[in-house]
């Protein structure tokens, strides 16, 4: 939970009922000394001060506590890479022996979570909805025979989630825009790169062509 999301309204709130109050007691004021000086002419009948003030710290109150119990019964923001491995064992019943890989960056979240034997796999991808404040959310996931035996793609604005077993022996991949990142030959993978294409390279520095498997699998993410 973001503390400045939750206490940031609850000031302003504030701040609302004290500008309420110090506006109606000037109003109080005003009135009495209407009727002082001239008593025989018609004032309003105004309740006093303290008990406008009280009525109105009483449903403040009552805003926070309902703002706080939403807020904490609500989801949690996923922030980071930590959040999102709590949520993806929580959600798809990914056991303590399984090993988690994720990949992360501004706009997107890659996860591939698999047994110990390599037999199983899910995955996950989250987007982040967040703007300028990350707050990744699930878009994508479950099992995929191109993740198992190839490789599978996800296509975001900008970015691209690539996961894989690496049933191929991925051993670097290479955004076309120069961006180069290196994974074990014999190990599964969930990246994030930029987006506008990439190649694949196995541990001798060679073009690895994903679509020769006829497990490519891209998915544009909406």
């Amino acid at each position: 939970m973001d503390l400045i999301s939750l206490l940031l309204p609850i000031l302003l709130a504030a701040a609302g009922v004290l500008l309420a109050g110090a506006g109606y007691f000037l109003l109080y004021r005003w009135n009495v000394n209407r009727a002082l000086a001239a008593p025989d002419r018609r004032r309003l009948r105004l309740p006093a001060p303290c008990r406008v003030l009280a009525a109105l710290a009483a449903a403040l109150v009552l805003a926070s506590l309902a703002l706080v119990i939403a807020q904490l019964s609500g989801p949690a923001r996923l922030t980071d890479a930590g959040g999102i491995e709590r949520d993806v064992r929580q959600s798809q019943n990914v056991g303590s022996d399984w090993t988690v890989e994720i990949g992360l960056d501004g706009r997107a979240a890659a996860v591939l979570a698999y047994d110990p034997r390599k037999e199983e796999h899910v995955f996950s991808v989250y987007v982040n909805d967040g703007g300028t404040r990350p707050d990744y959310v699930f878009r994508y996931g479950g099992k995929s025979t191109s993740i198992q035996r190839g490789i599978r793609a996800f296509e975001l604005e900008g970015a691209t989630a690539l996961i894989s077993m690496n049933a191929l022996g991925i051993a670097a991949v290479e955004s076309h825009g120069g961006a180069r990142y290196e994974v074990a030959p014999n190990r599964p993978f969930a990246i994030v790169i930029p987006g506008g294409g990439y190649d694949l390279y196995d541990s001798a520095g060679d073009l690895i062509d994903p679509a020769r498997s006829g497990w490519y699998e891209r998915t544009q993410v909406r």
